[in-house]
């Protein structure tokens, strides 16, 4: 009676847990959390890859890799959706607006395994496959956290109108000096120089990768 207990206990926490957003899109929130995970030689050979990924029970994530091939190391950090259907995992990129799709299996309620059917990147190996393991839960980043005085703490926007409203709200009787485009770990960013009113500089960063190149 005991095992079939906790044989129960295992096929609850690896069934489909479903919940809808308001866009109509749904979420195995199963899979929501903090989940890590790496491989080796799947995407270049000698290339090995670790990550951190945060998936938010809004359907949002980051995910922070860090890369090692040989003495060489670097690191970089994506944005974007996710969401589930027909027992498809989604990701969409926001830096280039493509979307990743891949087959999940959960092994038990803390490791899930993916099975790429849908990639933008090319990959050495053609059936890429990896395990995600859970460790904590996500907590998303407030608004306030952000000041746009870094590229680490740039402003998330939708469209070139949100910088000036941001400045002028946050910085009276500020006068622009300049504005540049930049590009930071494959992530675009608009930097706005103003000069404050007792002659000094400051500049903001806004993060403007969901729409740069698309049209808007």
């Amino acid at each position: 009676m005991f095992l079939l207990s906790i044989f129960g206990l295992f096929l609850i926490g690896c069934s489909p847990q479903i919940k809808t957003l308001a866009n109509g899109k749904q979420l195995d929130t199963r899979l929501a959390g903090v989940w890590t995970g790496s491989e080796k030689d799947h995407q270049i050979d000698g290339l090995f890859k670790s990550w951190e990924m945060k998936r938010m029970d809004d359907g949002t994530y980051t995910i922070n890799f860090k890369f090692t091939q040989g003495k060489m190391t670097d690191s970089t950090q994506e944005e974007g959706e996710w969401w589930t259907e027909n027992g498809k995992y989604y990701e969409f990129h926001d830096y280039d607006g493509k979307t990743d799709v891949y087959s999940y299996t959960f092994l038990d309620p803390k490791r899930v395994k993916f099975k790429s059917e849908k990639i933008a990147i090319g990959m050495e190996n053609s059936e890429y496959e990896f395990i995600d393991t859970k460790t904590g839960n996500a907590k998303k980043e407030t608004a306030s956290k952000k000041d746009g005085s870094s590229y680490e703490n740039a402003i998330k926007i939708g469209s070139i109108p949100e910088e000036y409203q941001y400045v002028r709200a946050n910085c009276t009787g500020c006068i622009l000096k300049s504005q540049s485009l930049s590009v930071n770990k494959g992530r675009f960013y608009d930097i706005i120089m103003v000069t404050k009113p007792d002659g000094s500089t400051k500049s903001y960063y806004f993060d403007i990768t969901s729409f740069y190149g698309k049209g808007f």
